[in-house]
């Protein structure tokens, strides 16, 4: 399992984009199909973005969202079933670009995206 994104969801966004540029983190602006954009550096081995949240309710949006890169989604969606399948907000799905996708949330409601290395095939049930 590789990290891929780790999406921090601000209240503040221009104030965190200020504190990680600190660190040496060089931010470019992005825009997303679905709602608000924000700012993404490339940050060692993995990409990190920063994206605005509604100040007036901020816990409606996970505050840490983190993407995983695997080798195969099948056997992890079997595994996360067994226990976690509570867990499970989206079942593992061809995404536009054509990656195989599933959403969970961690058990204290992080959002946590797994993205297949392989576009692989969905089988009927999985």
């Amino acid at each position: 399992m590789k990290l891929r994104t780790v999406t921090v969801n601000c209240v503040d966004v221009d104030l965190m984009k200020a504190f990680y540029e600190k660190l040496g983190c060089q931010f470019e602006k992005f825009q997303v199909s679905k709602g608000a954009g924000g700012f993404r550096c490339e940050w060692s081995d993995f990409e990190m973005k920063l994206t605005q949240v509604n100040a007036t309710q901020p816990a409606r949006s996970p505050l840490i969202q983190l993407s995983f890169t695997v080798p195969q989604i099948e056997h992890i969606f079997e595994k996360i079933k067994i226990d976690f399948e509570h867990l499970i907000m989206m079942e593992p799905f061809h995404s536009k670009e054509g990656l195989l996708v599933m959403l969970l949330n961690d058990p204290q409601g992080n959002s946590v995206e797994v993205i297949s290395e392989h576009s692989g095939s969905l089988r009927d049930p999985l």
